[in-house]
């Protein structure tokens, strides 16, 4: 998967995601899911691997924005 693809998959995962409820997961539970699809993602392509959590790496930058935007809306609304 490229740059553009992944950037846009996670983007769409950060906004959508959500329990069986239909609450929302607590900012460090969706974190802890992107960390390990970046360590999948390590694991699976070594050195060549893309990293969405690099802020040096202007291609991620929506998906950045997207759950930093999330994870304090969670904070927000009280979510441990």
């Amino acid at each position: 998967m490229d740059a553009l693809s992944l950037n846009y998959w996670l983007s769409k995962f950060v906004m959508v995601v959500a329990k069986k409820s239909g609450g929302r997961y607590p900012p460090k539970t969706v974190y802890g899911i992107i960390c390990a699809l970046k360590r999948y993602l390590e694991e699976k392509n070594g050195s060549e691997a893309l990293n969405p959590l690099d802020a040096s790496d202007k291609r991620f930058v929506l998906f950045r924005r997207w759950l930093n935007a999330e994870m304090k809306d969670g904070v927000r609304e009280g979510l441990q």
